[in-house]
């Protein structure tokens, strides 16, 4: 929080509580419970704000003094009842059924009072980078009682087929959510002390490249309830065999969402070679496609509406690694390195907002990213593991469909889109 250009007192407070316990029905049949409840709530009570910003030629900054606070809560609750049973020594059958529920609720009254400066941007000048004079001052309001309620049911069944041959694993899950979100925001902005709506006729409510009325207003409010009910079903299936010095494992993955009716397969593979060396040495590469659905969140924009042509975003993974394992000083340890490139698509941009972050839900973005992980571990210090790691990594991301959007839109009002829009 240091680091954010407002100051403010945070004072976080967390509570978690965690259980697990285990039981043996029979010698091939056990139980087990998972259970946790946290409380998280959020204290933030803002100072002031300075953030200069523009270009040389328009060097601007802006003071905020701040009155009002925000206290953001968010309480979950985790429970998850499983059975394994071991019919014989190749079968494994396992059964989950859990229940997720999660409370959150944001709620600030913060007011701010603001100038706007001109800074000195003269090169010579002993005063450079101060204040020159005003531009303007203001103030403004914020205010929010929202909540979020979701609860989240699934049952799954996995289990694994064990023999001289292969390794087969399945799995499958059903899902039910349950979403319940009510938004209560308002702002106010004001200028010398009043304030005026502006009516869509009133003078330079256009924009004059756009020629189209700005979606701007002095008190803007955003009052809906959301109620979003849906299933979301997913299987795999994995199968695993050595062939002389190479281990295979290849499978799938499945996932259907019925919010947006979308069904998405995820083909995967890995190879790994153990050469007839003296060293020990394993070379591994793999390729496969990963799907994330979204949850309830990204599907919202700012103003509560929901998106329901969101697609999954995707990641194509390719990786190359090796795995090296030796002794020193009379005890075993494990070189590992991979390197990888993951493509990326569908991607749903987000801005941070204090402690919320806030999804573009009608954004999206393609990137990739890449880079090389390294580590070792092993016994350091006799007695103690322990390990060191080194990764580099690169992404990058673009957003293209506001672009798009922003041509359809202009296009359809004027017939052409501006060059001045283009190169900006």
């Amino acid at each position: 929080m240091g680091s954010l250009d407002t100051e403010a007192d945070y004072k976080p407070v967390f509570t978690d509580i965690q259980t697990f316990i285990y039981y043996d029905i029979s010698t091939n049949w056990s139980v087990s419970f998972l259970g946790n409840i946290s409380n998280n709530t959020y204290q933030m009570v803002p100072k002031n704000r300075d953030t200069e910003f523009g270009t040389l030629n328009e060097a601007l900054k802006l003071t905020i003094y701040f009155d009002g606070q925000e206290i953001d809560t968010y309480k979950t609750y985790f429970g998850a009842l499983s059975s394994s049973y071991h019919p014989n020594d190749k079968l494994q059958l396992k059964f989950t059924t859990s229940a997720f529920r999660t409370l959150e609720q944001e709620n600030f009254d913060i007011m701010g009072q603001y100038w706007l400066y001109q800074l000195d941007n003269s090169l010579g000048s002993d005063n450079f980078g101060d204040v020159k004079y005003d531009r303007g001052v203001g103030t403004y309001i914020n205010h929010a009682r929202n909540s979020l309620n979701a609860t989240v049911l699934n049952f799954q069944h996995s289990g694994i087929f064990n023999s001289k041959e292969a390794n087969i694993q399945w799995g499958f899950r059903v899902q039910k959510e349950e979403i319940e979100d009510k938004i209560r925001e308002w702002n106010l902005i004001d200028s010398a002390g009043f304030t005026l709506p502006h009516t869509p006729d009133s003078v330079g409510y256009e924009n004059p490249v756009l020629q189209a009325p700005l979606i701007v207003s002095v008190n803007d409010l955003l009052k809906t309830t959301i109620h979003l009910s849906s299933f979301r079903n997913s299987a795999y299936l994995q199968y695993s065999k050595d062939i002389g010095n190479f281990s295979l494992t290849s499978g799938f993955r499945g996932n259907y969402w019925s919010f947006n009716e979308e069904l998405v397969l995820s083909p995967r593979v890995s190879l790994a070679y153990i050469p007839n060396w003296e060293k020990d040495v394993v070379f591994k590469a793999a390729a496969g496609i990963y799907y994330q659905p979204a949850f309830y969140k990204e599907l919202r924009d700012f103003e509560g509406n929901i998106n329901r042509d969101i697609k999954a975003q995707k990641s194509i993974h390719y990786i190359v690694g090796a795995d090296y394992l030796f002794y020193s000083w009379g005890r075993p340890f494990k070189w590992v390195s991979e390197i990888y490139y993951k493509q990326l698509e569908n991607l749903i941009p987000y801005k941070v907002d204090n402690v919320r972050i806030r999804y573009l839900s009608n954004e999206i973005a393609n990137g990739y990213a890449t880079g090389i992980d390294m580590k070792i571990n092993g016994e350091f210090v006799p007695g103690i593991e322990s390990w060191a790691s080194m990764s580099v990594m690169k992404t990058e991301e673009d957003i293209v469909a506001t672009i798009i959007r922003m041509k359809t839109a202009i296009k359809k009002k004027q017939g052409s889109f501006p060059a001045q829009l283009i190169k900006g």
